[in-house]
C-alpha cells in the first residue's frame, strides 16, 4: 500500500504540470526570504553580543581614596551578578595610559604627573540593560568623584538591535504564514482537480489515509525541493559574501562570521520547520478540501 501511495504521489505530481513549478518557485522565493531574516536575526544578535561586551562604565575615585579601599569596591562589584568584568587602573597606569596616547605631543608629556589622574575602575556588565545599574552603583558610592558612562549611546544600541530583531521576527511571522496558505490553497485546487477520481476511490472502500496521503506528500516534497534550491542560492552567498557585506554595512564594526556549523544548523531547523509546516498544512488542506 505504501508503495501505491508513493507511486500516486508522484503521479499527482506529474498530473500538476504548471502547477508543481510554480508552487516550487513561490515557495523557493519565499525560503530565500525567510534565510534572509533568519541571517538578519542572527547578526542582530552577534551585534548584540558585541555591544554588551565593549562598553564599560568607569567609576573615578577620590584622590585620597587607598588602594585598599579601591580593591574592596573591586571585590564588592565582582561579587554582583550583572557584573561580566571590572579591571583597576591605578594612577601610574592611567598616567602611562595617557603618555601613550599623547607620546606625539612632548609638551603636554612634560608637565604630567600620577597625581592629575585619578585612579578608577573599569567594569563591563553582563548585558546592555544592566549598564544604568553599575553606574548608580557608583554614584551611590562615597569614595567615587565621577562616573563615565555612555548610558544614552548603549539605550540607542539596544533599541536599534531589538527593532531589528523585532522586525526581522514579524516579518518571519508573516512568510510562515504565507508558506501555509500557499501549501494550503495548492493542496485545494490539486484536489480540486482530481474530484472525480476521489469520490470514484472513496465509493469503492479506499481508506481516508489513502486518499489524503499522495496530497500531503505532494505538499512536503514541494516543500523539500523548495527548501533545496532556496539553500542553493543563499549558503554559497553566505560562505563566500558575509562578511564583505558586513563590513560594508557595519565599518570597523566586526561581527562573527557564518561558518559551515552554523548554517548546517539553520538549514536542519527549517528543513524540520518546512516538512512540520507543510504537513499540518497538507493535514488540514485534505480535512478541507475532501468531502466524505
Amino acid at each position: 500500500m505504501n508503495n501505491s501511495i508513493f507511486a500516486r504521489t508522484a503521479l499527482s505530481i506529474k498530473r500538476s504540470g504548471w502547477r508543481a513549478y510554480a508552487v516550487i518557485f513561490m515557495m523557493s522565493t519565499t525560503f530565500v526570504i525567510l534565510g534572509v531574516l533568519l541571517t538578519l536575526i542572527y547578526t542582530s544578535n552577534s551585534i548584540s553580543v558585541y555591544f554588551t561586551q565593549k562598553p564599560e562604565v568607569i567609576g573615578f575615585f577620590k584622590d585620597d581614596v587607598s588602594e585598599e579601599q579601591v580593591l574592596e569596591v573591586k571585590k564588592s562589584l565582582e561579587s554582583m551578578d550583572f557584573v561580566a568584568e571590572v579591571k583597576y587602573v591605578s594612577k601610574e597606569e592611567a598616567m602611562q595610559s595617557f603618555i601613550e596616547d599623547a607620546k606625539d605631543n612632548q609638551d603636554i608629556i612634560e608637565g604630567v604627573t600620577s597625581n592629575v589622574f585619578p585612579s578608577h575602575l573599569n567594569v563591563k556588565s553582563t548585558s546592555l540593560d544592566k549598564i544604568s545599574a553599575v553606574g548608580d552603583y557608583f554614584k551611590s558610592n562615597d569614595l567615587i568623584s565621577d562616573v563615565l558612562a555612555s548610558e544614552n549611546v548603549v539605550s540607542t544600541l539596544a533599541k536599534i538591535v531589538f527593532g531589528i530583531q523585532l522586525f526581522g521576527g514579524t516579518l518571519l511571522l508573516v512568510f510562515t504564514i504565507s508558506t501555509i496558505l500557499i501549501i494550503f490553497l495548492t493542496i485545494g485546487i490539486t484536489i480540486y482537480s482530481q474530484k472525480s477520481e476521489i469520490i470514484i476511490m472513496k465509493l469503492v472502500g479506499a481508506t481516508d489515509w489513502y486518499v489524503r496521503a499522495p496530497f500531503i506528500y505532494q505538499g512536503i516534497f514541494s516543500t523539500v525541493v523548495s527548501i533545496l534550491i532556496a539553500s542553493s542560492i543563499i549558503v554559497p552567498i553566505l560562505l563566500t559574501q558575509y562578511q564583505n557585506v558586513m563590513s560594508l554595512v557595519l565599518g570597523d564594526l566586526q561581527v562573527s562570521s557564518i561558518d559551515f556549523s552554523v548554517i548546517a544548523i539553520g538549514l536542519s531547523v527549517e528543513l524540520a520547520f518546512g516538512i512540520l509546516l507543510s504537513t499540518i498544512s497538507g493535514y488540514f488542506a485534505t480535512r478541507r478540501y475532501i468531502n466524505y
